[in-house]
């Protein structure tokens, strides 16, 4: 029987969306969820630290299957709702 996670390997990000684009390489973990398994990028906070990313902000990616690579094409600032 294959144990789930035993060949996790890690992913590149690209970080097409900085004025200066960066890659590096970021682990992956395997998250047990209601529906099933999902794999998850490891140290979530140092990765939207790295990429710029707050909490609510809009993320546009994609993702190349064969290569591995997390492309974060776009991050749309959340805005918050003036009250009047």
């Amino acid at each position: 029987m294959v144990k789930l996670g035993t060949d996790l390997k890690p992913m590149t990000v690209r970080l097409l969306h900085l004025p200066e684009q960066e890659e590096f390489t970021n682990r992956t973990r395997l998250e047990k969820r209601r529906e099933g398994w999902r794999y998850a990028l490891c140290k979530w906070s140092r990765f939207m630290k790295r990429a710029r990313i707050n909490e609510c902000d809009k993320v546009h990616f994609s993702f190349d299957e064969t290569h591995q690579v997390l492309n974060v094409e776009l991050v749309v600032p959340h805005q918050k709702k003036s009250s009047d």
